[in-house]
């Protein structure tokens, strides 16, 4: 999948079409599953919730670390799909720079979650009152921390998805794909951004499905050679 650029020379060849469909839909699915596995974690007390944490640990590494993955490998892939042939412009580098911001935003939120918090209760885990209440302002700390970088992630990625679709517009390339970006990519970031979405569980599995179905459209078109 190359051409020839003005100097007579080819540009690096990138992904197939249907190779990038491949990618996109397998690591959105699976994104989506892992989110379905979140842990959560209540407690009437500090210690019951640190105890509830460290039991935990495993189950929440092991998601936050398979969601880390996947968003390497969505990264990976829309990185692809902004270098196919024809796809530049100032939108399409603007969309490259705003995945990039959201996936490292992403994945510095679930860090926190899977690996600081879990290490934290069990560095913990046999500690009297004392300590346990330093513990309670460690959490919040983290929680506010999290939600910091959860909402960049999902208001850069967002802000990707209506990015990308103006450049699939402008392009002719798939209006029904372009069309559902300004909605599925537009609206979780407006909520974030005012308030209304609490990225909690919940709100972050909301958020998900709204750029998992954009991915998914994305991916039925390319490997239809439509986008």
């Amino acid at each position: 999948m190359t051409t020839m650029d003005d100097k007579g020379s080819a540009p690096p060849t990138v992904c197939s079409d249907r190779t990038l469909a491949v990618l996109i839909a397998a690591a959105t699915v699976l994104a989506v599953a892992m989110m379905a596995h979140h842990p959560t974690a209540h407690a009437p007390d500090i210690a019951a919730l640190v105890a509830e944490i460290a039991r935990k640990a495993a189950l929440n590494r092991f998601v936050h670390g398979a969601l880390i993955g996947l968003l390497a490998l969505l990264l990976f892939a829309f990185v692809e799909f902004s270098a196919r042939p024809g796809f530049t412009g100032p939108l399409v580098r603007a969309a490259r720079l705003a995945v990039i911001i959201g996936v490292a935003a992403s994945i510095t939120a679930a860090l926190i979650n899977g690996f600081i918090v879990t290490d934290l209760a069990a560095r913990y885990a046999d500690a009297d009152a004392a300590a346990l209440d330093a513990l309670r302002h460690l959490l919040r700390l983290c929680w506010q921390a999290n939600q910091v970088f959860a909402a960049l992630g999902e208001i850069a990625r967002g802000l990707a998805v209506l990015l990308w679709s103006c450049a699939l517009l402008q392009l002719g390339r798939s209006r029904i794909v372009g069309l559902a970006g300004l909605l599925l990519g537009g609206l979780p970031a407006v909520l974030v951004l005012g308030g209304v979405l609490r990225l909690d569980v919940h709100g972050a599995m909301l958020a998900l499905l709204a750029t998992a179905l954009w991915n998914l459209l994305l991916a039925a078109q390319l490997w239809r050679g439509r986008a």
